[in-house]
This record gives structure tokens, C-alpha cells and sequence, in this order.
């Protein structure tokens, strides 16, 4: 039997928000539904809880494709944090 491949990272990293470059676009529509509401508060309550995933983009050292997040991405973005932790993915193919 072989062993599961590990698809992240072990550590997760602080990286700096205008090096993470996001695979879709949120709407301004988008900002103002619940959800993203709710996440918006709770990291300002508590802190971000689920680091933000990422991928090294390549030919581009130091960017990095952000994979799952969106909406904390904007919501830290929003309450002026410039950094935040993130998992970095083996591959791009890491989120479904």
C-alpha cells in the first residue's frame, strides 16, 4: 500500500496580501451578502481562523495564486491587515 501524498506545506506562512493574486473576481454585489459579512466580523472579532490557501504562481517569484479564501482575502483587505497566514499547496490542482 503507498502513502498518501501530503498537498500542503506542513507550516502554514505569513505572506503579504498584494503578493496573493486571487483566481476569480468578487463582485461588489458579492461584498454585501451575508456570508461575506459574517466572515468580516469574525476576523475582526478573532483573527482569520482558516489560514488562506495558496499556490506559488510561476515565473512570478514571491506572487502567489491564491486557491481558497476569496472572501477573507477582501475581508482583511477591508480591516486594513496588509498580511495574512497561509497554507502553500503542492500544486494548483489543491481545491475543488
Amino acid at each position: 500500500m503507498s502513502r498518501a501524498k501530503v498537498g500542503f506545506e506542513m507550516k502554514k506562512r505569513k505572506l503579504p496580501l498584494e503578493a496573493i493574486l486571487p483566481v476569480r473576481l468578487v463582485k461588489d454585489p458579492q461584498k454585501n451578502i451575508r456570508r461575506y459579512r459574517s466572515i468580516r466580523d469574525s476576523i475582526r472579532e478573532v483573527g482569520l481562523i482558516e489560514p488562506l490557501v495558496v499556490h506559488p504562481q510561476k515565473g512570478s517569484p514571491g506572487k502567489y495564486l491564491l486557491l481558497d479564501g476569496h472572501l477573507q482575502q477582501i475581508a482583511l483587505k477591508e480591516l486594513g491587515e496588509t498580511t495574512a497566514d497561509c497554507l502553500i499547496a503542492k500544486d494548483d490542482e489543491s481545491f475543488t
